[in-house]
């Protein structure tokens, strides 16, 4: 029985399909980058709607209207 773990024992598992796990692996990390995008759109509106805000109250409002 091997001593072998982590990484170097699931290639020892997966034997001639080692390319498959590898894409697998690929796959989950660009998820989990993706996964983060609806944060992030939602903080650069949010942001740039503050920016916004910030132009407009310094303007008279008469001017506005």
């Amino acid at each position: 029985m091997s001593n072998k773990t982590g990484m170097v024992r699931l290639f020892e598992l997966t034997g001639e399909k080692r390319g498959l796990i590898l894409v697998s692996g690929l796959l989950s990390a660009i998820s989990a980058i993706l996964i983060m995008m609806p944060y992030a759109s939602v903080y650069f509106i949010l942001k740039e709607l503050l920016v916004l805000k910030d132009f407009y109250s310094t303007l008279p409002m008469k001017k506005i209207m």
